[in-house]
């Protein structure tokens, strides 16, 4: 990409590679001009600058009305992906859930939980005793297998 000051591989190659700091001599970047700035009338809203950063997002693919839980809060019993829902007395139950997509950190939920139930994000079946004897620590929360995951 030429800038103003031309094509930078060939301002290398004709100073014959003798450049300081980022391949360029201190009079080039004394010399140096950046674009000026998009007019307020023009159509450009961002500008980008070398040097600058920016945030970008990928999307991969867009899941419109979808449901989805941490992945953390799902757990498997008896070969089937579970979540603990909390009931009107505040206690957790078992439901089985079926998945659509997952992700690292998110599932896309298909059915098994309503929009707005509360769900544990550790498994409240496992007593704790079995917690403290269990060597590995896993304890039956998905994150129970890591180092220092109790």
């Amino acid at each position: 990409m030429a800038g103003p000051l031309g094509d930078p591989v060939q301002m290398m190659m004709a100073r014959g590679g003798r450049a300081g700091v980022g391949g360029y001599t201190d009079e080039d970047r004394k010399n140096a001009k950046l674009p000026l700035p998009p007019q307020q009338d023009s159509q450009v809203q961002v500008l980008l600058r070398p040097g600058l950063l920016a945030d970008v997002e990928i999307e991969i693919e867009k899941l419109p009305d979808v449901l989805h839980v941490p992945a953390q809060a799902v757990f498997t019993k008896d070969g089937k992906y579970t979540v603990f829902v909390q009931d009107a007395r505040g206690k957790f139950n078992p439901r089985e859930i079926k998945l659509v997509k997952q992700s690292e950190s998110m599932m896309v939920v298909a059915s098994g939980v309503q929009p707005g139930e509360i769900i544990a994000m550790a498994d409240p079946t496992v007593k704790k005793s079995d917690k403290k004897g269990d060597k590995k620590g896993s304890g039956g929360n998905p994150m129970g297998g890591m180092p220092g995951g109790k």
